[in-house]
């Protein structure tokens, strides 16, 4: 009895399989079909903001809102639009690139009202339209360039060749490699505009750079004399800051262990310790100074423009200490 239960539940639990397994199916057709299809009541709504600010006359936000619904649903209707838009904002080409693109839409639609519309609006545009031409002088290197206009690339089979663009300014941008980079704008104005383009300058090197700007020289040869007295310094420097902070610190220390009252009335031991913390703050101030003094000089050694070495090259350097401080004396040939 018990085999044959086992037997006669297999194809219940083979058919509940089956049937799990096709709504599963059914459910990612449905979610694949929901992804597919345009989200019409988003567009719908962009395109009904579109038409507020279109009669509100704010037509750079109006055509902002009809591309995001033709972007959402490509309706024929949001596409007239967005022309009428971009006519009425003044951007000729934009408007008739858009209503040519709305014709042919529209002829592959059979919508013949709305191709005849589209196709009036564009030949009502083309004695309007200006164009400017990218004159690309010829680079005897052959150099590979990026040209790109208001942020879209360019692409070399429009170079030298006239194309629509919409009134106002434009920004060009020229990259290449190993090439400095260039920016240019030009004002769209007149029925012809010829923007010339000539060959970017190679990207300076760190070589290439002349000596008087102060930028120390990388190489790779023996270390100068400059160079030597530079570093030292700079160990100098450092070791002499150390020895400011120790004493600093000690001194600090000393006087606050001095045998003083919350008055400061001290005992005579109290008074040694607070002269012995004075002395020790003269010698922290002194070492701190040579310290800043031997950094600062080490610093504007290693950056300042060096001379060509000679043979007769030599330096001589003295840290003359002060109750205020130090100063470092320096002389030097090279």
């Amino acid at each position: 009895m018990t085999r044959t239960s086992q037997r006669g539940a297999r194809p219940w639990r083979a058919r509940l399989s089956t049937a799990l397994l096709l709504a599963g199916l059914v459910s990612q057709t449905a979610n694949a079909r929901a992804l597919a299809e345009p989200d019409k009541a988003l567009a719908d709504g962009l395109f009904r903001e579109g038409r507020a600010l279109m009669d509100a006359k704010d037509y750079p936000a109006a055509c902002a809102k009809f591309s995001a619904s033709w972007d959402v649903d490509p309706a024929l209707g949001t596409l007239m639009n967005l022309a009428l838009c971009y006519k009425l904002r003044g951007k000729t080409a934009s408007a008739w690139r858009i209503y040519r693109r709305a014709a042919e839409i529209a002829k592959t639609k059979g919508q013949t009202e709305r191709q005849d519309v589209a196709d009036a609006e564009a030949a009502a545009l083309e004695p309007r339209l200006l164009r400017a031409t990218l004159s690309v002088e010829a680079d005897p290197q052959n150099t590979v360039l990026s040209i790109t206009l208001d942020g879209n690339t360019v692409s070399d089979s429009d170079w030298n060749t006239p194309f629509v663009i919409d009134p106002g300014r434009h920004e060009l941008q020229i990259s290449a490699p190993g090439h400095e980079p260039r920016t240019m704008t030009f004002d769209a104005v007149r029925a012809q505009t010829v923007v010339e383009i000539r060959p970017l300058p190679k990207a300076s090197s760190l070589d290439d750079r002349p000596r008087s700007l102060g930028v120390r020289e990388l190489h790779d040869d023996s270390w100068s004399a400059q160079e030597i007295t530079a570093l030292s310094l700079g160990g100098l420097g450092l070791v002499a800051a150390g020895v400011g902070l120790h004493f600093t610190l000690d001194a600090k220390d000393t006087y606050d262990d001095a045998d003083c009252s919350a008055r400061n009335v001290c005992s005579e031991r109290g008074l040694e310790q607070q002269e012995a913390g004075k002395d020790k703050a003269i010698l922290a101030s002194v070492a701190g100074g040579v310290g800043a003094a031997a950094l600062a000089t080490a610093v504007a050694l290693w950056l300042w423009p060096q001379a060509e070495a000679t043979a007769e090259a030599s330096s001589t350097v003295a840290v003359v200490p002060s109750t205020s401080g130090a100063s470092v004396l320096f002389s030097g040939r090279y």
